[in-house]
Formats: structure tokens, sequence, C-alpha cells
């Protein structure tokens, strides 16, 4: 029996350095983490950090190819101890 995939977009590994940066009552946070899967809609990394689900934050990360930054608007969706899954916003949101 094969078990059927209904996420929108397929996952894949992803082995690189993620920078995260939130502001939390007027002050700046930057957590450094490490990137577990990507895909088109978001990511999932590991941080040693107490990151609020729900949070607003702009990820930062080097395209796997390219090696050219990529800085997009995400949210903080899920969290299983150090594992945390955010889901890339559209750009015209304010952060």
């Amino acid at each position: 029996m094969q078990i059927e995939n209904r996420r929108r977009w397929p996952r894949h590994p992803f082995d690189a350095r993620v920078r995260l940066e939130m502001d939390q009552s007027a002050e700046r946070k930057i957590v450094d983490g490490r990137g577990v899967r990507l895909s088109e809609g978001g990511l999932c990394l590991f941080a040693a950090a107490d990151l609020p689900l729900g949070s607003h934050v702009k990820v930062e990360f080097r395209s796997p190819g390219t090696e050219e930054p990529i800085r997009i608007r995400g949210k903080v969706r899920n969290r299983m101890v150090y594992l945390y899954g955010v889901e890339f916003l559209p750009d015209r949101l304010q952060f």
C-alpha cells in the first residue's frame, strides 16, 4: 500500500546555514540555525533558540546552486524541540 503525499510542494534535503531576524519588543534578535528541508513554501530548520509560534521572521540563506543570498519573510508555524517549520510569506506583507 502506497501512502499518498498530501503536501502542496515536495520537500528536499537542505543542509545550509540559515539566519533568522526577528523584532521582539523593540529589540532585534538574530538567530543562527541550520536548514534541514526546503520546499517552495517553506523551510524546516534546526536552531537552539526559543522562537514563539506565529512570530514573523526575516529568513536568509544561500541558494544551493548559485550561492546567491535569498532573503524572504516567513512565519514560524510549528516547533518540535529545536526543529522549526517556517512558512514563506509574500514580500508585500509588512514585517
